[in-house]
């Protein structure tokens, strides 16, 4: 997902006339990660034990939405500060 992602990245950074930063791309990314990771997991309590669900179609739709908005404000940040 992450070298799509990336790739997408890199895509939209040459279509706005912007310099690709892959430090930003990596804490983007990463803020999206954790943010879908704590989006999708559900527990399941049973007696004295506690099972974490982690829902994998949940993970992907939230990681890939919350990157996709995230780096678009990044990106319309950088593109303003060029006008």
């Amino acid at each position: 997902m992450q070298s799509q992602l990336l790739r997408k990245a890199k895509a939209m950074c040459e279509a706005n006339g912007i310099e690709f930063d892959m430090t930003a791309f990596t804490t983007i990314f990463n803020n999206a990660s954790a943010t879908a990771k704590a989006a999708s997991i559900s527990t399941i309590e049973l007696g004295f034990s506690t099972i974490a669900n982690l829902k994998t179609p949940l993970l992907t739709q939230t990681l890939v939405t919350t990157f996709q908005t995230d780096y678009t404000t990044w990106v319309n940040t950088e593109k303003s500060k060029n006008e």
